[in-house]
Parts: structure tokens; sequence; C-alpha cells
């Protein structure tokens, strides 16, 4: 199989998670984004939603992301 290099436009959530995830199956990725910087703000208004916390179970980054503290009630949401 010939390898394949991908373009990745927006380094928003949904950006950074499919560069992840071709990243960790060993497809090279390229994410550019129109701004230029690096922003620690948070793009997202009504915290962690129940997908978001599925896909990071599937990541296996969930118990990274709940003992971060970022969004309490999840642990119940995904635990129990």
């Amino acid at each position: 199989m010939d390898s394949v290099s991908v373009l990745i436009s927006g380094a928003g959530p949904t950006g950074l998670t499919l560069g992840l995830e071709l990243a960790r199956r060993g497809v090279p990725v390229r994410i550019i984004d129109k701004q230029e910087s690096f922003t620690t703000a948070s793009r997202g208004k009504a915290g962690i939603q129940p997908r978001t916390l599925e896909v990071f179970y599937d990541l296996g980054a969930i118990d990274e992301v709940l003992a971060s503290g970022g969004c309490p009630s999840c642990a119940t949401a995904v635990t129990g």
C-alpha cells in the first residue's frame, strides 16, 4: 500500500482529533489553521458534550481528561 499524506484545514477540536487518529495509524498529517498563533482560550461554551466524552474514551484519553477536573459531572456520565 502506498503512503498517503493528509492536509487538514482547521486546528479546532475536529481537525486536531482527526490528525491524532491518522497519526496513530501511521498516516503523515499536516494541520493548517487561519489563526497565526495558538490559543489557550476555550472555544466551547456548553461544556463537554457526551459524544466528545465517547471520542475521548475511544482515544484512550478519558482518564486524563477527567483527572484534569475540567468537567466534574462528566465522570458520572462516562462511568455510571
